[in-house]
């Protein structure tokens, strides 16, 4: 059924047979692992397989009619990986073997909300409080009647996180041809946002809000690049808006990174956009302030006794020199960092990355998306650095990844049209990017 879908997009018959044996070889490795065979999961696959296809060829017949032209190869080729890598995430995440994690924890708090409890606080490593935003269970509620309530509620809570981030990683293909009109970085941006270790590993291990969180995050990232959003469109600023407000109350650590990365975003449209930037800059700034206002006044106001609470004890414990819960110090926390850089983000990409961000640089013309880019790495050098000075943990490697795979779709795209040695040498480093993508998918379940 998806080798069908994929070949209604107008792709070869070698693509599609291809595609198609490429799938059904990781889906028949999947099903025949652990209790697969021995539960309702095979007609589980099936039905997950019939919707995607379905899904990617109305979605494709829409897109190709509303342009009145048929999809490009790039174009094609991002919505069939999409799809694929959807497929596959979902076949780890429902499979019976999978590990419970933190799901059943979402299970319950989504349950709460159902039940009309919207504000809690949860309890972070160190045994620290802090507001834990319902934003995903908000969003998910519409659903609820769909399934009985109980172990089915994780399954759901993990196919919205999972398909809000394959939607949000197409957006990069849409904002990269339209800012830098570069078609091959834009589909190996998507395919690069896949493959990245965190990003899957962040969805096994059941940390979903703040996979919905910033899935919603890269939506205004997308959005940022996107030329109609101007003050003198009010409508622009409103949506705007809506997209800040709905990822400030998904995440914690989300609401911090990203309220940091709008405003450094503004900075650089002001200091460094020129003339044509500055109408972005009042639209995003006023975006910025009400969706905080908003965030503030509909959650986060509720939780200001834990605020003054924790801030007071994190600062003592900083002060004093105190190790955080692993106890780590200071120093242990910045050894770390290289590890968790290859864990998480992996090396292959960080050269890319590495390559794209000096591209990048050359450029004669600074354009917004590139400056949206340097912003949000200015936010996530940011909370690193708070990270390693202090107890405070915001997932910042997490929230790097939209930033790091764009630049290393661009690294990747500037070596390919670079000759034949940079051309071998991005094939080198793309061919390692996706062992590392499909190892991190293989092993989920080990």
């Amino acid at each position: 059924m998806l080798g069908a879908a994929v070949a209604l997009l107008g792709v070869t018959t070698g693509n599609a047979v291809g595609a198609a044996v490429l799938l059904s070889a990781a889906a028949a490795a999947m099903l025949s692992r652990g209790f697969g065979p021995y539960t309702d999961y095979p007609v589980t696959a099936v039905r997950i397989a019939a919707w995607i296809g379905v899904c990617l060829t109305l979605l494709a017949a829409a897109v190709e009619w509303r342009q009145h032209q048929p999809l490009r190869n790039t174009a094609r080729f991002v919505a069939a990986f999409s799809a694929g890598a959807l497929f596959l995430k979902l076949l780890v995440l429902l499979h019976p073997d999978m590990p419970v994690g933190d799901a059943m924890f979402h299970a319950h708090r989504f349950q709460g909300v159902l039940a009309g409890n919207l504000y809690f606080t949860s309890t972070a490593p160190g045994n620290y409080l802090f507001p834990y935003a319902p934003g995903l269970y908000v969003f998910a509620a519409p659903f609820a009647r769909l399934i009985p309530r109980g172990a089915d509620d994780m399954a759901l809570l993990r196919v919205v996180a999972v398909t809000a981030d394959t939607v949000a990683a197409s957006l990069l293909y849409v904002v990269i041809v339209r800012r830098w009109s570069d078609r091959i970085a834009a589909a190996m941006a998507v395919a690069l946002y896949h493959l990245v270790p965190l990003d899957f590993r962040i969805m096994s291990a059941g940390n979903l809000t703040n996979a919905f969180a910033q899935s919603l995050s890269v939506v205004v990232l997308a959005t940022l690049g996107a030329a109609w959003v101007r003050w003198e469109r009010p409508a622009s600023v409103i949506l705007l808006t809506a997209a800040l407000s709905a990822a400030f109350m998904s995440h914690t650590s989300t609401f911090a990174i990203l309220f940091v990365a709008c405003l450094s975003i503004i900075v650089l449209f002001v200091w460094k956009g020129g003339p044509d930037s500055r109408s972005p800059a009042l639209a995003l700034s006023a975006a910025t302030v009400g969706a905080l206002v908003l965030a503030v006044a509909l959650y986060y106001a509720h939780f200001f006794e834990t605020y003054r609470t924790e801030l007071a004890r994190i600062g003592a414990e900083t002060a004093a020199r105190a190790p955080d819960a692993g106890g780590r110090g200071i120093g242990a926390r910045l050894a770390s960092v290289p590890r968790y850089l290859h864990e998480y983000l992996g090396a292959p990409v960080l050269m890319l990355a590495a390559a794209g961000g000096w591209y990048l640089r050359q450029r004669p013309a600074v354009d917004r998306l590139t400056l949206s880019i340097a912003g949000w790495s200015v936010s996530c050098a940011l909370f690193l650095l708070l990270g390693v000075l202090t107890p405070v943990d915001m997932r910042y490697y997490l929230a790097s990844i939209p930033a790091v795979a764009i630049a290393a779709a661009a690294g990747a795209s500037a070596l390919w049209s670079g000759g034949r040695d940079p051309r071998i040498a991005a094939a080198l480093l793309l061919a390692w990017v996706l062992w590392i993508g499909i190892r991190t998918w293989w092993t989920t379940l080990l």
